[in-house]
């Protein structure tokens, strides 16, 4: 019987990547959701994480970001037009946030941090500003920026 990890090599292999979203549950109802590839570490690239989006606008927002990151990487800093929305570049969490992508490498324990680099996109509030930007219209949960 084929594995969750088996599953996902397969669906890398046939498209490239793969988004995972990450959701509240019964045992952490407050936690603000996020959404990562798994596979864009076979072209040498970051892994992208986008968080506080919903789950349709979470997997269209990567898979249009994946997508442009193999035609042209994505590099922090930059604040790029994506999916229809600008999106900033940060440097994103390598920890258990991202575990598939760690098992999707061969490395569940996370023991070397230049197998999987991440790269976190963070959209802005209706008026264009960014998270940590003067009148940021969200509250600090909308989008999760440090990870532990």
């Amino acid at each position: 019987m084929a594995t969750f990890t088996d599953r996902l090599r397969a669906r890398v292999a046939e498209h490239g990547w793969m988004v995972l979203g990450v959701f509240a549950s019964a045992e952490a109802p407050d936690l603000t959701p996020w959404h990562y590839t798994v596979g864009l570490t076979d072209a040498g690239l970051p892994e992208l994480l986008v968080s506080g989006l919903g789950a349709t606008q979470g997997q269209e927002v990567l898979n249009a970001a994946a997508a442009r990151h193999i035609r042209r990487p994505i590099e922090p800093g930059m604040v790029d037009d994506v999916a229809s929305m600008p999106l900033k570049v940060l440097p994103g969490p390598t920890g258990e946030h991202v575990q598939q992508a760690w098992n999707y490498v061969g490395d569940p324990q996370r023991r070397d941090p230049q197998r999987v680099r991440v790269l976190q996109l963070v959209w802005p509030d209706a008026e264009g500003r960014f998270p940590g930007e003067e009148g940021f219209g969200y509250p600090p949960e909308a989008q999760q920026l440090s990870w532990p």
